[in-house]
Formats: C-alpha cells, structure tokens, sequence
C-alpha cells in the first residue's frame, strides 16, 4: 500500500503490472514524516514511545529493577526537601499547641538560690497582717510544731483531782493543749450554762460519750450529761496535766479548773485566750521556744513557734489579697494541716481549716507585684501564666508544661475512686505509662504533647455559660465538654490528684490522693483539652482545694502571651533590658531551631543516601541503554537506512531513558506522598495533633530535574555507541 508501482515477475518475465491509486487523504511512513524539519528527516515521537513501551514489555524484570533504583534516589531527594516543609512543621505545632509561638517566658536566672529552711514569721508581723485584713481575720493565735508524745515520753496524762487521788481521765494529753480550740468555735451546747470568757487557769472540757461516763465513773456520779451538770454547779472539779520526761529530769503538773463541758465527736479543750497555749507552755512550763522550724537544735526541749491567722468565712478571697500585696510577699502563707494539727484538723475538709500559719519566705520566687511592672515596661505583654513546682509546672527551655502532678478528670466519682486504688502505690519507671478508661482524662507536665489536660488563662474568649467565681469553678473546652460526656451547665465534675508523693528505697512511689469537686460554669470553643480560670488559679486551687503546701507553689516561671506577636523580638530586648534580674526567652525559638537543625542533618542523610541510589541508577540505566542499544540496532539501523542521520537516530536512546525515568518519576511522586502521609500521621498520634496533611508540591521539582538528569547523564554515556551503528552490517547481522 506503500508502493507507486506493482510488478509481478515469473521466470525472469514481467507477467503483470500495477500502478497503484493516488489517495486523496495524506500518507505517511510510520518512521519517516513526509514533511522536512530543516531538510532533515525526522523520527515521529509516537513512534519512539510504541518502541519504549514495547521494549519494556519485553524486558520487565529489568525494566522494575531500573524503576526500583531511579525512583529511590528520587524519593530520597524528594523527602529531603518536604521533610522540614510537612514533618518539622507538624512538630513544631505540637509544642505551639503547648504554648503561644510568640511567647515570652520569664524565669529566675540559673545564680538565685533560695535560703535553706523554714523560718516563722513573729507575733508583731502577724498581727500587723492581722489588722491590715481585720475584715478578714478574727485573730492571731500560735501552734507549735513539735512531737509532744516524744517531748512527754513517760508521763503525758490528764488526771483529775478528787479526795487527794490520782485518778487519769483517758484521752487527753499535752497536745491537746496545743491544739486546743477557741471559745468562739463552740457550736454546740455549753453546760452547765455558756461562758464568756475565762481566766488563764480555767478550762471547758469538751467531750465524747465514751469520755463523759469515764469522768462520771471517776467522780462517782451517775454516768449521764445532767449528773455532771448538777455536780460542776455545786462543786468545783479541778484537773492537772501530769508531765514527765526522765531523761530531762522533767515533770511537771499543772492544775486547771473546769469551768464547763460541752458533748463532741472528739474530745478537745477550749479557751477563751487566743493565745493560751503560749501561756501555758512558756510562762508556767517555761518552755524555750525557736522560730527556726527546720533546725535541729542542742537541746531537744525547744519548742518550734509559728503563728498563725484565723480566717472567717472568705479565706481563699483573703489569701489571694496577700498574694497581690506588695507587703505581704515577704510572707508564706499555710493552711494549716494534719501535720501541724494532727487531731483537730484529722480527716477535716479543706473548707473548714481556717488557720493560716505565716512564714518568712525564704523561697527564690518571682513576686506577683513585679508583673505590673512587666507589663508596663512592655504594653505587648498580656496577663501571664503562672508556673511553680507544685501546681502547674513549666520548663521553659525543654517546653514541658502542665500539672506538676497527674490530675485525672471525671463526671463518675467512682470510676476515679478505681484509679486512686490503682495508683495509689506504683513503680516509678511506669508513672506515665497508664490506660484510662473512657471518660476520664488525665493532665501532666510529662503527657501535655500527647493530649493530657492543659490549662488555659481566661481572655477574650467567648464564654457560653458565665466565668468562674470560685477557686472550685472552672471553664472547659468543647472538647473536654464531649469527652466527658457533660450534658448541661453548671455541671459537677471530679478530679482526683495527689497532694504528697513519697519515694521509697524500693523505687515505688506513694501517692497522697484527694479527690475534689469541680464546677463546671462555661464552654469555650477548642479542639484540645483545656481548662480555664484565671491568673492565680494554679496557686489557690492547689492550695486551697487540692492542700499542697505553699512552699512548692511559689512562682518560679511566667508566660507572657503577646498582643502583637511580629514584635516578639522587640518585647525579649525590652524586657532583658528593663529587668536584668531575669531570664526572658522564647522557647519555640530554640524548640523550631532545634527541630530545624535536626530536619537538616536528616535531610543531608536523605541527599547522600539520595546520591549513592542515583549513582546506582545512572550506572543500571547506562546498562539498560546499552542492552536497548545492542538489541535495537537493527531497528536504529533500519531508520538509517530510510535516511534518518546519527543525531536524529539517537533519539531511541534518548526517549527510552525519558520514558524510563518519567515513570520513575511517577511512582517516586506517588511512594513521597504516602510516605509524608504516614509520617505527618504518626506525628499528629504521637503528638496527639489533629490530623491534617497538606503536600508541599514543591518538592516535585527537585524530584523532576534530577530525574531528568539521570536521563540526560544515562542517555549521553551510550549516545557514542549509536553513532558508531553501521546499517549494513546491522541488517546483516
């Protein structure tokens, strides 16, 4: 059909002749065009393509080894270059999430140290304090803080005095003078009538039944409450504390007249003088006294003295005033607990201990009437977050923030009572290591990237519900709305923490658990698990609701968010210069150059690694092109002979190694974005990120050109190997 004439031959004789038909439509050669490309034949580019492809069907295992090598140095390269664009920034979100990227932290330099003990505030401070906040203190009073069952080693009684006998009456001892109760506390009724106020030597027995009927049985009385009434009308009762301790060469008695009794749950004493414990043990015993709690002193009958204030009804409003107060920063300021009063405050709720100990405050802290300061040096700060080592804790340089103890968060109180059982005595090197069940979530320091509860200061945020009003009240996320399965507002919910952690020579540490009511009062908007309340919440709420000692909640650490976060760079110099005495940084800085410098060094692994498999794919293509060449000579040839020249003929070559390293292309293309995928995935688990992939197609480009160069390099090492193709003997052969 490709013919202009027809000859049919038979024996050497012409038999028949044909000329064939001009055709209207234009035919072509399929390897030489018709038309001239500067007077040069030229092979059509399908043409090459159906070669490629047909070769490659013909050669497959060779074919997927050489796509197998290209495409390695080409995802190498390829993820080199996405690897900071998609991973690292994934990574550096996971501790934006932790803390605003603009934020300025604000920290103690490494050079300040806190003075070593504890050391008692004395009466003429604590009753300025008293007097100062009078709307909010009834008194001062005085505990000491000793072991009085070791002080009074071999006699520590109360006896009663009764026809010249010695008769004990159970229960009472040298303590109870201690942590003796005011006249004013009296709740229930005084018998035989209520008294006003007493003399330093008259005392009202408060008493239990069991108690009552052992004094009745003492006094030879009928063992019932109007006996004894009947009997301290008409006679007077006195009782002597019986005080001994052999190695001193101490004993003591000291007679007291009972006044009146009252019926208790526990046995107490009660007085009118605020401060007769202080009578007592230093002018009758003559007790030496120390206010240095913490020192061990050469003689072990010094007694430690700390005074106290005795709050009303608004404690928690009164400790935050003191907080804020300029005057009052030099102080420490108690609640006073179990250890300080281990039977009168045993077993009692937070709410009801209204005796604040007072304390100098030797602790390395950064007071809350410097950030006023702050704030007015740098308008660009806004209200920070406060860090210590007992509430919230921050590490600015290493960017771990959260609750310095694990505080778990549930609406079923029993299902937390389980998790106090389970972790009330654990290993130390599986602390972190826990299954929660549903509906409960867990928030700590160590577990803030993988989605533990953080907390978050109340701003302008828009709040559905209303704002806190108490220590006890706070807002929460939508997510940890969900998660916790709330259904309305105001909502209770529970949290269970330890207060006091003890690590034993065996490696397992014991936790103090408490479990606290939480308000739940608003809703904001956010896809992580946040709590809201504001500055001073990481201090009362530990303090107040949870009983964890003041001394650990002295603020070491500030994060300041910024209004304007372009100027972060201008609020570090302003602030460095303005107060010396401080470390302000940005942690994300040295967080985003870390994972910089770590994203380089990997992607500088990935190009080597990128340039051994491309070398490797050079030479295996130069192989592949050189077989290509040798068994497509005789179709090279062919196209020779129809007057294609050198250059024009060793297109072959050069569309079979295009072809090869487009495919290549593709499929590396294909294995960077799964690979990105699952990375960016596992990040987003790991770092409990919401997962959202988004492909840098950037990154294709380098993939492109070096592709392109393994072609043009593979392609040109067997290009003289066509030139030196001779048609004949490429026919012949």
């Amino acid at each position: 059909q490709f013919a202009d004439f027809i000859i049919e031959m038979n024996n050497g004789a012409i038999t028949q002749s044909l000329m064939a038909a001009p055709k209207e439509e234009k035919q072509s050669l399929p390897i030489i065009k018709n038309k001239l490309f500067r007077k040069k034949s030229k092979i059509p580019l399908d043409f090459l393509l159906s070669h490629t492809v047909h070769k490659m069907k013909q050669k497959k295992w060779r074919t997927c080894i050489s796509y197998a090598m290209t495409s390695l140095g080409l995802i190498g390269i390829g993820l080199a270059f996405s690897l900071s664009s998609t991973i690292g920034s994934n990574i550096k979100k996971a501790y934006q999430d932790l803390i605003d990227e603009n934020a300025l932290m604000v920290k103690l330099k490494d050079n300040v140290f806190s003075v070593n003990g504890q050391y008692a505030a004395n009466f003429y401070e604590v009753g300025a304090i008293a007097e100062q906040y009078s709307l909010y203190v009834e008194d001062v009073g005085v505990t000491y803080y000793c072991n009085f069952e070791s002080f009074f080693v071999d006699n520590n009684a109360l006896a009663i005095v009764k026809d010249l006998s010695y008769r004990v009456l159970s229960g009472f001892s040298a303590r109870h003078i201690n942590e003796f109760t005011w006249l004013e506390d009296i709740n229930t009724t005084i018998y035989p009538e209520p008294v006003d106020s007493l003399l330093d030597d008259e005392i009202i027995l408060g008493l239990d039944i069991a108690t009552l009927r052992d004094l009745c049985f003492e006094l030879q009385i009928e063992r019932t409450v109007s006996s004894l009434t009947s009997y301290l009308t008409s006679h007077e009762l006195y009782v002597y504390f019986d005080l001994a301790n052999e190695d001193w060469t101490y004993s003591d008695q000291q007679i007291l007249r009972v006044m009146a009794f009252t019926l208790e749950n526990n046995i107490t004493l009660y007085h009118s003088n605020h401060l007769w414990n202080e009578y007592m043990f230093e002018e009758r015993m003559r007790f030496p006294t120390s206010d240095v709690i913490s020192q061990v002193d050469k003689s072990p009958w010094v007694m430690k003295k700390i005074y106290y204030l005795k709050t009303l009804d608004q404690r928690d409003e009164l400790l935050n005033l003191l907080i804020e107060n300029k005057a009052t920063d030099e102080f420490i300021f108690e609640i006073a607990n179990e250890e300080y009063y281990p039977w009168l405050y045993y077993q009692r709720p937070m709410s009801e201990r209204n005796r604040v100990l007072v304390f100098q405050n030797t602790i390395a802290h950064i007071p809350h009437w410097h950030i006023p300061y702050f704030m007015n040096n740098d308008h660009n700060l806004s209200v920070p977050i406060k860090g210590n080592q007992g509430g919230y804790l921050i590490f600015p340089e290493t960017l771990m923030i959260g609750f310095a103890k694990t505080i778990y968060f549930s609406k079923d109180q029993f299902l937390l009572e389980e998790i106090i059982d389970q972790q009330t005595t654990r290993d130390c090197s599986f602390i972190f290591q826990e299954q929660l069940p549903p509906s409960v979530l867990s928030g700590n320091y160590a577990t803030s990237l993988q989605g533990g509860v953080q907390y978050r200061l109340i701003g302008q945020q828009q709040i559905y519900g209303r704002t806190p009003q108490l220590n006890s009240e706070v807002v929460v996320s939508s997510a940890f709305f969900d998660y916790l399965n709330i259904n309305e507002l105001p909502a209770t919910i529970y949290i269970a923490t330890p207060k006091n952690e003890i690590l034993t020579e065996e490696g397992r540490l014991i936790h103090d658990f408490v479990l606290v009511p939480l308000t739940v009062t608003g809703i904001i908007r956010a896809n992580k698990n946040f709590i809201y309340q504001y500055e001073n919440w990481t201090t009362l709420f530990f303090q107040c609701e949870v009983g964890v000692s003041s001394f650990s909640l002295q603020t070491d650490v500030l994060a300041f968010p910024l209004k304007n976060p372009n100027k972060i760079k201008e609020s570090l110099t302003a602030f460095q210069k303005g107060f010396p005495q401080y470390d302000a940084i940005n942690p994300l800085l040295d967080i985003n150059e870390s994972v910089d410098t770590v994203c380089h060094y990997l992607s500088i692994a990935l190009i080597i690694f990128s340039s051994i498999s491309t070398l490797i794919a050079i030479i295996l293509l130069t192989m592949c092109n050189y077989l290509y060449a040798l068994e497509g000579k005789k179709e090279i040839a062919l196209a020779r002979c129809l007057g294609v020249n050198k250059k024009e003929s060793r297109k072959f070559l050069f569309v079979n190694s295009l072809v090869q390293c487009f495919v290549s292309f593709v499929l590396a293309s294909l294995e960077l974005v799964i690979i990105s995928a699952v990375a960016n995935y596992e990040v987003s688990q790991t770092f409990s990120l919401g997962f959202s992939y988004v492909f840098n197609p950037f990154c294709l480009v380098p993939m492109l050109l070096l592709a392109l160069v393994i072609a043009v390099i593979s392609s040109g090492l067997i290009s003289s190997r066509i030139n030196k193709i001779n048609p004949i003997d490429a026919m012949n052969s």
